[in-house]
């Protein structure tokens, strides 16, 4: 049951999110093929800055919200999406420029068998459409490493 009341909190958020493009879509109408940073407030991150008005929706839309799982109101202030009062949007932020290193050097990789072009990561890589990330590849190491400190100090 909960696979199918995953799907279910999935097509809802889905839903919201949709109906706030619909009403973005329509805010900036004669205005799609704009780049983003002229046509919305406070883009901070460089390369979304200049990707069309529309497709910076879309990136928002199914790169970000459908990759976490969420809302649009999960990073954004309803009334005010240019707000940066909610923390996941300021993560978010830095998990863009995380994500960007990972993808610069995995093309700068120069003995995986995989083509260059062909590499590259994205928010659902590791978020798999939740919030948080089901797995903790670094966290599981920490303690260990806190143990052996500790260790060391006695």
């Amino acid at each position: 049951m909960p696979a199918l009341q995953n799907r279910t909190n999935s097509q809802q958020n889905q839903d919201v999110n949709t109906r706030f493009v619909k009403q973005f879509t329509d805010r900036i109408q004669g205005r799609e093929n704009e780049p983003a940073a002229q046509v919305f407030k406070n883009i901070q991150i460089p390369w979304l800055k200049t990707v069309e008005a529309r497709t910076f929706l879309g990136i928002m839309n199914g790169g970000y919200s459908r990759a976490l799982g969420v809302q649009c109101t999960h990073c954004h202030v309803e009334a005010d999406f240019s707000s940066d009062e909610k923390r996941p949007k300021r993560a978010a932020r830095e998990m863009a420029r995380m994500h960007r290193m990972i993808n610069e050097q995995l093309e700068r990789m120069e003995d995986l068998e995989t083509p260059a072009t062909d590499r590259s990561i994205n928010c659902a890589t590791c978020h798999l459409a939740a919030r948080s990330v089901p797995w903790r590849p670094i966290a599981s190491v920490r303690p260990a490493r806190s143990r052996l400190r500790q260790r060391s100090r006695r």
